[in-house]
């Protein structure tokens, strides 16, 4: 019986800078990670139980994140996160239409 050999190799390189990225690979580090690790499992639960669910909470969650991180903020950024507050009502920015196309476009990015 062969002997299971399950270590972890080390990187041999060091990984670029995230503000070196030419792509969304690995974006969800840092601050990113802190808001979506939790949610996990949560979300793997509610996959189970049918797309209408999933996509319920998806849209819980993405709605922390677009509370939490400004929409204008760089990839590379790692914004001072606030606490989160879902019952709080998010005043809408009203935006020039070049900007808010901007902003949608951000936003449909990102989620």
């Amino acid at each position: 019986m062969a002997k299971n050999k399950s270590k972890k190799r080390e990187r041999q390189r060091q990984r670029k800078p995230k503000e070196d990225h030419q792509n969304l690979r690995l974006w969800a580090q840092g601050v990113c990670e802190q808001i979506l690790r939790p949610h996990l499992d949560k979300y793997a639960y509610e996959c189970d139980l049918g797309w209408v669910k999933e996509r319920a909470y998806l849209q819980k969650v993405c709605n922390e994140y677009h509370a939490r991180i400004d929409w204008r903020a760089e990839d590379h950024e790692e914004p001072e996160l606030e606490p989160y507050d879902p019952e709080a009502l998010v005043e809408r920015e009203i935006l020039p239409d070049d900007e808010e196309i901007l902003k949608r476009a951000r936003i449909k990015l990102l989620n």
